[in-house]
Parts: structure tokens; sequence; C-alpha cells
């Protein structure tokens, strides 16, 4: 069985040098709606990718969430399972005493909460307007959403549309 396409996207991404962590929510929610022609994507999408993290994770790896302070936003990074990230404060693979979904203390100090529940809505409501407004792509020097560029729309195609990934 292939791994899924939201880890699959974090894992290229830092792969292929574009970036040192990860991705930032909105590319991942807008990346997942250019595969499937999907103009619209939503919150509830943005929901959706979170809990399959979540549930389903990949085995023997955590999803990392933390502040990238180049971009001015979070960043969710596919990492070997235990995160160091300490204190753990997330959720645990589902029957299980490891996380499948870590909050790093940078954004837990942010965002001013312990509480996993809180810091998954935190970084919802972070992501809505960019979500909304179909801008998935975070520049680093305006720290602003913008629409994917060409190149990253490449990226997207060659890392999960190909036909070895259908």
């Amino acid at each position: 069985m292939s791994n899924p396409d939201w880890f699959v996207l974090m894992k290229e991404w830092v792969a292929q040098n574009h970036g040192d962590r990860g991705v930032t929510l909105p590319f991942l929610v807008g990346a997942l709606a250019y595969k499937q022609n999907n103009e619209a994507s939503s919150w509830k999408d943005a929901r959706s990718v979170l809990t399959q993290m979540i549930e389903q994770p990949v085995e023997n790896h955590v999803t990392e969430i933390a502040w990238c302070s180049s971009l001015g936003t979070p960043i969710l990074t596919a990492a070997t399972a235990p995160s160091p990230f300490q204190p753990q404060v997330g959720f645990r693979y589902p029957s299980s005493e490891i996380m499948s979904l870590v909050f790093g203390l940078d954004l837990q100090n942010r965002w001013n909460s312990s509480n996993g529940n809180d810091l998954l809505e935190s970084l919802l409501d972070d992501a809505e307007v960019a979500i909304h407004d179909r801008t998935y792509s975070r520049d680093p020097t305006s720290k602003t959403y913008k629409p994917f560029q060409p190149w990253e729309k490449r990226f997207i195609e060659e890392t999960i549309m190909a036909p070895t990934r259908a």
C-alpha cells in the first residue's frame, strides 16, 4: 500500500529542497484539491486531512507542527516517530502511546495553549482565509499567501499525480 498523498507531499517538499522542514496546511489542502481538479477547497478539507494524520498515520511517523519564522506561519513536517518535541501535546496513534500529531512548544506559547484540541482549532483558524481564498502558496518575502506558482503546480503533478501514484 502506498503512502497517503499528504505524507508524500510533506516528505518530497523537504527531499527536493523546497523547504527546510515542511509545508503549510493551506499548501497541503490546495495540492490535494488541485489533484482532484477541485477549485473550491474548504475548511472541511483542512480538517479532513488533519483527521487523517491523527487517525490514519503512516507507520513509524509523526506529523510535527511548529512555527516557521521564515514564512511567519505554522508548518507541518513528516518526521520519524517518536517526536522529540517536549512537552508532547497533540494526538496519539489510535490505541497507542505513540503520538501521531504533535505541536511544537513555539506554537503552544504563540497560541497560549497546551491543549491539543485547542491548538488544532487555532491551526485551522490560521489557515482558513488562505484556503477560502484559494491562495495556497506562502510567499517568504511578504509572508502572505498567493496562488500556486507554476513550479509548485509541477511539483504537485510530479509528486502525487504521476501515473505511478494514480
